[in-house]
């Protein structure tokens, strides 16, 4: 092989080389992208949450359903006096955080850390849903089945936390549930 040949070859293998390593890069930076942008749409739903009239839902529907006190009676009334409008959107928030799931956007247990609390506490909170909403419309099927599958989730981490704090109770349980099986 004369010289002129391998200078060639070499040049060749160089430029391929360069070419693979452009190609693998321009892959990565597109999957970066891509995290990034749906980290940057999951962050707009959450700064949406503390948007001023939902964060004020958010405070309400707390503030109801966890309080004991006398006051109680005026907080559900405030809550079920809020706009239509900003119920829907309130709910509709949840229902963004739902597709974000069925699409893959984001997993389950992460939309349960951020929203799940506040979606299962909306669904178990009636004064929230007296008045002008219908809780049971099929325009809200999705909201309903987000807050399953946060009350899924939210179980989950119960047993989770259960098995950290009774180790021993928690491999007897599986024990049994293994010689049942």
């Amino acid at each position: 092989m004369d010289t002129e040949t391998w200078l060639k070859l070499v040049i060749s293998a160089v430029g391929a080389i360069v070419a693979l390593a452009a190609l693998i890069r321009a892959c990565l930076e597109f999957v970066q992208q891509g995290r990034q942008r749906r980290a940057q749409m999951f962050f707009d739903l959450r700064r949406r949450l503390k948007e001023p009239e939902l964060a004020r839902v958010a405070e309400l529907i707390d503030l109801v359903r966890l309080r004991d006190d006398t006051s109680i009676a005026e907080l559900e009334l405030q809550l079920e006096r809020t706009p239509l409008r900003i119920k829907r959107d309130y709910i509709g928030l949840f229902e963004e955080v739902s597709l974000m799931m069925r699409w893959g956007l984001v997993s389950p247990s992460t939309a349960n850390y951020m929203f799940g609390y506040y979606a299962i506490l909306c669904d178990e909170t009636p004064s929230f849903w007296a008045g002008d909403i219908n809780k049971e419309s099929l325009y809200w099927e999705w909201f309903r089945d987000f807050c399953r599958r946060m009350q899924s989730e939210d179980e989950k981490l119960r047993q989770i936390e259960l098995s950290r704090q009774w180790p021993d109770r928690s491999r007897r349980a599986a024990k049994r549930r293994a010689r049942r099986g």
